[in-house]
């Protein structure tokens, strides 16, 4: 880590941390979210490693899963951590931890990305592999809506509307019986909905 002078800054790195797939700066800019595929850490200058136990567990018990996405949420306390199957909420001030979801992946299928998308305001966090999940942070306990139960799809883009209140994902699926041809589709969900709306593109003349 560097500051605007290429000055090394002297964040504490954990040893376990042999590398990072990625990292994610908190929104004051004090403090370095960043992963491995077997657990995530919250990195700071004058503070201890924080890992987030429950996802190296959770990857131990279930053999392949891997951390495959995480972010901070915007004004509030949680961290939202993905693996291929799991959701976890985690708060680093405190260390709570709350299993969102155990099947972000759907039955028949196990496929990339994984995608995690917090609202403008904090209080909605969208996460898809085969299905998706969206969770009320005012809610924290609460189970989360989940939508995807087709045999064989995928989420390859969530993105939130200005304002917060509506999210767009971009599903693709198998045509009918046919294992090579896909098509992708977008459907919204509105804050308070309990179904997503198909959206209609418009198509130039003469397009497809």
């Amino acid at each position: 880590v560097y500051d605007l002078e290429l000055k090394p800054v002297a964040f504490n790195f954990p040893p376990a941390l042999a590398f990072a797939e990625e990292v994610r700066w908190n929104p004051a800019g004090d403090r370095l979210l960043a992963w491995d595929m077997s657990t995530a850490w919250v990195l700071g200058q004058a503070v201890a490693p924080q890992p987030l136990a429950a996802v190296s567990e959770a990857a131990l018990e279930q053999g392949s899963d891997q951390v495959k996405c995480a972010d901070w949420q915007p004004g509030g306390p949680w961290v939202a951590v993905c693996t291929y199957d799991l959701l976890f909420a985690w708060e680093p001030a405190s260390g709570r931890v709350i299993t969102v979801t155990t099947a972000l992946d759907g039955p028949e299928a196990r496929s990339e990305p994984r995608l995690v998308a917090w609202s403008p305001d904090g209080r909605y966090l969208a996460a898809a592999g085969t299905q998706l999940a969206i969770w009320d942070s005012t809610a924290p306990d609460a189970p989360p809506l989940t939508f995807g139960e087709e045999p064989w799809q995928f989420v390859t883009a969530l993105a939130w509307l200005p304002g917060g209140e509506s999210l767009v994902a971009g599903w693709t699926s198998r045509v009918g019986d046919a294992t090579d041809r896909l098509q992708t589709d977008l459907r919204r969900w509105d804050a308070g909905a309990e179904a997503l709306i198909p959206l209609e593109l418009p198509v130039a003349d003469g397009g497809a």
